[in-house]
């Protein structure tokens, strides 16, 4: 199943795209969510090949993903894989420059369930689509016009 959400921002390609790659700050942000992030990458950059285990609980269970950097383009975007036990994910963020200061970011999540129950919770996520890929747009838009506010006050 595949979810996209686009969003203008009043920033320059570069300032978006170093904020994007901001993982440290990724990870700050993980922690306080109940999200425990671990580079597994053995030489702690910032490229293809960075790569993390994150181990959290959802709907009181343990989880846990290995998420990896598969592409990495500076500045028009990068693609990272994941894999579980019950199932793997893709998600690719895109970046257009339509101005000097206005940037286009693309965020596109492919997820592919392994399991029965993970398969279920898929077509349960199908049949309410619409209602779905709503909550994923105003997601990742108040992630961005998060961003886009740091950027204008730096």
């Amino acid at each position: 199943m595949k979810f996209t959400a686009k969003e203008d921002i009043g920033a320059p390609i570069e300032a978006v795209f170093a904020a994007l790659t901001d993982f440290d700050s990724f990870e700050k942000m993980g922690l306080r969510r109940g999200v425990q992030a671990r580079r597994t990458d053995p030489w702690g950059g910032t490229g293809v090949g960075t790569s993390w285990l994150l181990d959290f609980s959802y709907r009181g269970k343990p989880r846990q993903i290995q998420a990896e950097l598969t592409s990495f383009t500076r500045p028009t975007g990068m693609v990272s894989n994941s894999d579980s036990r019950v199932g793997s994910g893709r998600m690719e963020v895109r970046l257009l420059e339509l101005a000097p200061n206005r940037t286009r970011v693309q965020v596109d999540l492919e997820v592919t369930p392994r399991t029965l129950p993970a398969k279920l919770l898929v077509q349960s996520l199908r049949l309410a689509r619409g209602r779905v890929n709503d909550r994923y747009e105003t997601r990742v838009g108040l992630f961005l016009r998060d961003i886009e506010a740091r950027l204008v006050r730096a």
